[in-house]
């Protein structure tokens, strides 16, 4: 218990535990893997127990956070924790369970008592975290600044302590990290801040997973705000790779249809253009006739034998069928390049270049575009209804992993109908697609008549690698994948509504300014 290693547990609303770190686990004389399941009666006194049940369920009741000071015996030594308990709430805003964070003080306490300042020889406490620990004092000026912190953005402690955060060298992309530091100030909850993108003075970039805890007594004397982050770099790495192979894996599924339904049209545009070039050839037999009869007829010498041989080339032409056909395989060729360029427009706009920026887009023709593009997935067994919302505002967004979320989600459907006609095509379901502007964002619903989700599968459809399909159809990371590119991207919301036989809708919400 000599470092300031942090003790972090995890407790459901009815207080059972569901996970600790190896650090609180120590105290326990546990695993971690051992916590889940048990409570604060399996570990300590009933009067210590009842004590933190009463504490905790508290704190579930009131959704406030809570700080203390605790002093406890631990191996037969006096020791000091800095407690700090907060609801977890769930992305609708409801209380599911409540975190700790225990930091030992011990050596604080001592020096307290001891009547001695904080010095930079005692920065040495911080070192020993495994997270980038950063104090931020009342006027943004930096106080601490942990080994980790040094090592991540390759700055020196001395460069940085008492100069302001906004100051210390490191560019933080589109976020506001100062702005964030100042609103996070006062509130009674730990701020939380994902994927904040970072680039060091040496041009090396990455992300952090920052946790924000503000009003933190610092050294008896004042208060301020406690940064701690995570660089979660190679994680961003790994959720692009598997995010981009989903999208390839589902870009080979759809290859063969979109083949399939460019090559439709060009052979039909390629057996019109040949039948344009006979056509062509015999009208000009024919007009090569009447252009011998204009001569004639202008030297007064028109013989029967000339008259003959341009009805025998009418005939042979086949003139009333030519007039009668050629207009419509110019009409049907005309269809078919339209039709090549719809889908080409559509893989164009699918696979939108991926990119770190959010742009505004046009959701209604995004969705046609995915629409398009699977049409090879879902036309045997369904028809597509839209009821777009003409006067949607253009939604800020990543545009081409929206595209993979709508795109999941149809064939998904489509593979839900085909559960229930099967592929005869002697009956359809239907995928109905409506957009809608709700306040501040824009609600894209996709139901299908499929089968229903079991509602065994219903907590589990978002968890990677779960699917219900059969083996070979599903790898269980397309809706994974979607959850975390609304929710964790773009700050929005999917949900989804189901009934067994009768089909399933999903909700898709997503801020208009991203």
């Amino acid at each position: 218990m000599k470092s300031l290693k942090a003790k972090v547990f995890c407790k459901d609303k009815k207080l059972f535990y569901v996970y600790c770190n190896e650090g609180y686990a120590q105290d326990l004389k546990i695993t971690s893997d051992k916590i889940a399941g048990k409570t604060d009666y399996d570990f300590y006194l009933k009067e210590k127990a009842d004590k933190y049940r009463t504490e905790e369920q508290k704190i579930l009741e009131s959704g406030q956070i809570e700080e203390n000071e605790e002093k406890w015996v631990h191996d037969g030594e006096e020791c000091y924790l800095h407690t700090v308990k907060f609801p977890v709430k769930d992305e609708k805003g409801h209380i599911i369970g409540l975190m700790g964070i225990l930091f030992d003080i011990t050596d604080f306490k001592r020096m307290q008592k001891e009547e001695q300042d904080f010095s930079p020889s005692s920065a040495r406490l911080f070192s020993s975290l495994s997270s980038i620990f950063i104090f931020i004092d009342e006027d943004n000026k930096v106080e601490q600044w942990n080994d980790i912190a040094e090592s991540t953005f390759g700055i020196a402690a001395g460069d940085v302590v008492g100069r302001s955060f906004s100051e210390c060298g490191i560019k933080w992309g589109n976020i506001e990290i100062d702005k964030i530091v100042i609103s996070c100030r006062g509130k009674s909850e730990p701020v939380r801040v994902n994927d904040v993108p970072y680039e060091c003075p040496n041009g090396e970039k990455g992300y952090l997973g920052i946790t924000m805890i503000s009003d933190v007594e610092y050294c008896g004397t004042h208060f301020g705000v406690i940064l701690i982050a995570r660089d979660i770099t190679d994680r961003k790495l790994m959720e692009s790779q598997l995010t981009q192979a989903q999208k390839l894996e589902s870009i080979g599924q759809l290859a063969a249809g979109i083949a399939h339904e460019i090559n439709t049209p060009t052979q039909y545009i390629g057996d019109n253009t040949r039948f344009l070039q006979d056509g062509f050839g015999d009208l000009c037999k024919l007009i090569e006739k009447y252009a011998g009869l204009l001569e004639a007829c202008k030297a007064g010498n028109v013989s029967a034998d000339l008259i003959r041989e341009i009805e025998e080339t009418e005939k042979k032409a086949d003139l009333e069928y030519l007039m009668e056909e050629i207009p419509r395989a110019i009409e049907q060729s005309l269809e078919g390049v339209d039709s090549v360029a719809k889908i080409v427009r559509a893989m164009k706009e699918f696979s939108h270049p991926g990119t770190e920026e959010k742009v505004p887009i046009d959701i209604n023709k995004a969705i046609e575009s995915t629409v398009t593009m699977s049409k090879n997935q879902w036309k045997y067994v369904a028809d597509v209804v839209t009821n777009f919302d003409t006067s949607l505002p253009l939604v800020k967004c990543l545009p081409s992993e929206i595209n993979q979320v709508i795109l999941n989600i149809v064939v998904n459907a489509a593979h839900a109908i085909g559960d229930v006609v099967g592929k005869s095509g002697d009956k359809k379901g239907i995928i109905t697609i409506s957009t809608v502007q709700d306040g501040n964002c824009v609600v894209i619903r996709i139901q299908d008549t499929g089968t229903g989700i079991p509602e065994l599968a219903r907590t589990k459809i978002f968890d990677p690698f779960f699917t219900t399909k059969e083996v070979g159809k599903g790898t269980g990371q397309g809706l994974a994948i979607s959850h975390d590119i609304v929710v964790k991207k773009h700050g929005g919301t999917i949900t989804f509504d189901t009934e067994m036989g009768k089909g399933t809708a999903f909700n898709i919400r997503l801020p208009v300014d991203g």
